[in-house]
C-alpha cells in the first residue's frame, strides 16, 4: 500500500460520510461513529483490495459481509445503527450506492449491483492472492487461449 493509495481511501471515505445527511441526524455519539465505521467498511468493500492491498483479508472481510447479509436479509451495521440513532427500522444506509439509485432514479434498491461487485472483488482477491502467494499468473493462460 502506498501513501497515494491512502490518500484516495481516506478521500472517498471522507466524500462518503460528508453526502450522508445522518451523521448529523444521529443524535448519539455512538451512533455517529457507527455510522463513519460503516462508511469506513463500506468504501473498504468497493475498494479495499485495489487501494489498500491486502486481498486475504479484503477476500475474508467481504464473505462475511456477504454471508451476514444473506443470513438477515440486510446490513446488520444498517439494523444495528437504526437502533442506535432512532431511525425507523427500514431506514436505509445511505452510501455511494444509495445515491447512485436516486440519480438514477431506479425504484428498487441497487443490493444487486453492490453483490456483484463484490463478487467480482472476490474474484479478483482470489487471483491476487494465487499470484502473490504462488506465483500464478493466470493472464499467461489466458492469453495462450485468446
Amino acid at each position: 500500500m502506498n501513501r497515494f493509495n491512502l490518500v484516495i481511501f481516506i478521500l472517498l471515505v471522507m466524500l462518503e460520510s460528508f453526502i450522508d445527511p445522518d451523521v448529523t441526524l444521529c443524535s448519539r455519539f455512538d451512533g455517529k461513529l457507527l455510522l463513519l465505521a460503516h462508511h469506513v467498511l463500506s468504501v473498504y468493500i468497493l475498494t479495499g483490495s485495489v487501494l489498500l492491498g491486502s486481498p486475504h483479508i479484503h477476500f475474508i472481510v467481504s464473505i462475511i459481509v456477504v454471508l451476514l447479509w444473506l443470513k438477515y436479509n440486510r446490513c446488520v451495521t444498517t439494523v444495528y445503527n437504526n437502533k442506535l440513532c432512532n431511525f425507523d427500522s427500514n431506514y436505509k444506509f445511505k452510501n455511494y450506492f444509495y445515491h447512485a439509485r436516486n440519480i438514477l432514479k431506479a425504484n428498487h434498491f441497487v443490493a444487486e449491483a453492490f453483490i456483484f461487485k463484490i463478487i467480482l472483488l472476490l474474484i479478483l482477491d482470489f487471483y491476487l492472492i494465487l499470484r502473490n502467494s504462488y506465483n500464478i499468473d493466470l493472464g499467461i493462460y489466458i492469453s495462450e487461449y485468446f
